[in-house]
């Protein structure tokens, strides 16, 4: 029910030194002002280096979220620690500088990029819906992230606040994506998908969609689809409700995305079938 939500996954842990932070009336109260205007606040993401055992590994990632960002520098210097999908995904968080990050001491501009995909705080009224079609593994936040890119929001890194992943078992969604994203590869560069001839893997239908997805988003028509049972929250409960024209306009998408529900619904039938 707060003003601010942060948009960070089950399997983050969020800093103490973001928790301390906040804790100053003084730096909430800035936060609250930056996130008034079309800007979110990256919250810099760490990754444990892999470790057999899960307990270890989870031991480690705990202890990394306890710390402030020099003792966290250390473990980076150590190899215990470093950025997020630093060896799987680069681009997806590259540009929110880490050597600058352990520098700074106030917020600072980051330049956005294609692929970029960071975990943020931002104002819960302004958040732009989270596209419920994409089910299980693939490009769901790149593609949140380049929608609010294209609404022309401001990324700000903050200087003290970070989250750290805990190690765990690869989903099955990932392992069936992982193996049919190779083979949908392999047949474009062999030429063998077309218009005509589309792959409909898992992976095929992921990438069709997510570029259908930022091509619609970039022309300024991207409707997402809005779980049911948020539709109904965001009508009938009262703290989701602010008596100012944002209000409406949050009203006005909830009714378009409505009136696209029956187009989408053939993907998200695909994709349960999947």
């Amino acid at each position: 029910r707060t003003p601010l939500v942060a948009m960070v996954d089950v399997d983050l842990i969020v800093s103490n030194a973001l928790l301390q932070w906040l804790l100053d009336k003084k730096n909430y109260d800035q936060l609250r002002e930056m996130t008034r205007g079309k800007t979110v606040v990256v919250l810099p993401a760490f990754e444990t280096a892999p470790q057999k055992n899960m307990t270890l590994a989870h031991d480690l990632a705990d202890t990394a979220a306890m710390m402030n960002k020099e003792q966290l520098g250390r473990l980076v210097q150590k190899r215990l620690i470093y950025q997020f999908a630093l060896y799987l995904f680069r681009q997806g968080h590259n540009c929110t500088d880490y050597p600058k990050w352990f520098k700074a001491d106030q917020p600072y501009d980051v330049e956005y990029h294609d692929g970029y995909e960071p975990w943020f705080i931002i104002d819960r009224f302004r958040n732009p819906w989270y596209d419920v079609s994409f089910r299980g593994y693939g490009w769901n936040k790149v593609s949140h992230v380049i929608n609010i890119y294209y609404q022309k929001y401001k990324f700000l890194a903050h200087p003290t606040g970070f989250i750290v992943h805990r190690q765990h078992s690869r989903s099955n969604a990932d392992k069936m994506y992982q193996v049919q994203k190779h083979s949908y590869e392999k047949d474009m560069v062999a030429g063998k998908i077309t218009a005509d001839k589309p792959n409909n893997n898992l992976a095929g239908l992921t990438h069709r969609f997510r570029d259908k997805v930022q091509a619609e988003v970039a022309a300024g028509n991207y409707t997402g689809l809005v779980d049911e049972g948020i539709q109904n929250c965001v009508k009938q409960l009262p703290w989701w409700q602010e008596s100012d024209s944002l209000t409406q306009r949050r009203q006005l998408q909830l009714q378009q995305r409505e009136r696209s529900q029956p187009r989408r619904l053939l993907w998200s039938w695909l994709q349960r079938l999947l």
